[in-house]
């Protein structure tokens, strides 16, 4: 069967590849095929092309992104290298992959049979002997000093933010962790983190490329410098963190915000971290109004975790003074990024547009007065780390 999906051109729509497949295998079988072939299609771009050859659905929803996995599996060796771990949770087997691939022992369990057979069929393919067994994480008699949990936060096919409904729930989560030498869960990036949790574990809030996707929890060995971190993992392969406490700032007045010559714009690991206030007084920015991401100041940002733009011109979000302010530049077709903004923006970008041959930048920002709009452009990326 592999070798047959293997042989299909991509793309290739499900009616056709059921009819490709049932030439050659029984009709229930080519129908298995057909969907595996479908989940591959639609998982390519997030999970890679042959990382898990074997998905199914439900399951690929929750597995770990390639690179956070990777990530997470070198931290992990530079902590405690060639440990021995309980993956209780393991799902499809993305994690069991890059800590088997990493040279850790890995025992694997989840409550589906059907789930442990495609991680199983996963590890062997890169491979790895799998040690699967089904077991509840709860109730498991596993016995490891090291465990990962990812709770699932799906338990009714529907995502949920509610820990108590999670499965197992955030309370059991943690005393779960409690019982080993050390420990790491996947949570939610959007929960609300109690403040108290800053002097017991380590907390990461991890973006991929620009997207936010995660914050893990660290504990014991796993853990030995509690606190908050940023983590950016960027489209080089390079990594960054940023590690501190939270810092409240006092934003630009309004007059202020209007005659920045450089604005940044925040990777959304450090604002949800909570550290904005943190890096933006270390690299003498500010916020251009209270409870807004973008930071300006008189000089460009330094930080990986920021992008920053040179500021040509602004003026008050008005159709005629934008058009006016675009044809001074010659900047006709617009790009327009904006926070406190209700419009779309490829509405804005259309209402807007300039009269001018160049393409250029619009960013929109609501100040204390009104919206205010930067017309923009990038600053070279710093090429040392933070």
């Amino acid at each position: 069967m592999d070798e047959a999906l293997a042989g299909l051109e991509p793309g290739l729509d499900p009616v056709r590849c059921l009819a490709q497949l049932r030439r050659v295998f029984p009709p229930e079988l080519a129908r298995e095929g057909a969907r595996l072939h479908s989940l591959r299609e639609r998982c390519k771009s997030r999970l890679g092309k042959d990382l898990l050859p074997f998905l199914r659905d439900p399951g690929h929803q929750q597995v770990s992104a390639p690179r956070i996995a990777e990530h997470r599996a070198a931290r992990i060796s530079a902590l405690t290298p060639h440990s021995h771990i309980w993956d209780s949770t393991c799902g499809l087997g993305m994690e069991s992959l890059h800590l088997g691939l990493a040279g850790h022992g890995v025992v694997s369990t989840d409550l589906d049979a059907e789930t442990l057979q495609f991680a199983a069929a996963n590890l062997r393919h890169h491979g790895l002997r799998p040690w699967t067994v089904r077991a509840n994480a709860l109730e498991s008699g596993i016995r490891a000093p090291h465990v990962l949990i990812d709770p699932d936060r799906r338990p009714g096919g529907f995502r949920t933010l509610n820990p108590d409904a999670w499965s197992p729930t955030l309370s059991q989560t943690l005393a779960l962790l409690a019982r080993h030498q050390a420990g790491v869960a996947k949570l939610p990036p959007g929960m609300d983190v109690p403040g108290d949790w800053d002097r017991t574990y380590a907390l990461h809030w991890i973006s991929l490329e620009g997207q936010l996707l995660e914050c893990t929890l660290w504990t014991g060995a796993w853990a030995p410098s509690p606190g908050r971190t940023a983590v950016l993992l960027g489209k080089d392969g390079r990594h960054f963190e940023f590690t501190d406490s939270p810092q409240s700032t006092t934003a630009l007045t309004a007059e202020g915000a209007r005659s920045i010559s450089f604005l940044a714009d925040p990777d959304p690991s450090i604002v949800r971290a909570g550290l904005l206030g943190r890096l933006a007084a270390g690299q003498g920015l500010q916020p251009l109004a209270e409870k807004l991401g973008y930071l300006g100041g008189e000089h460009p940002p330094t930080s990986h975790f920021l992008t920053g733009y040179r500021v040509l011109a602004s003026c008050a979000l008005d159709r005629k003074k934008v058009r006016r302010m675009l044809a001074e530049h010659d900047v006709g077709p617009i790009q327009v990024r904006m926070r406190g903004h209700d419009e779309p923006a490829e509405t804005l970008e259309r209402k807007l547009k300039g009269p001018g041959r160049h393409r250029g930048m619009l960013a929109i920002a609501r100040l204390d007065g009104g919206r205010w709009v930067y017309l923009i452009e990038p600053e070279p990326r710093p090429s040392d780390p933070d």
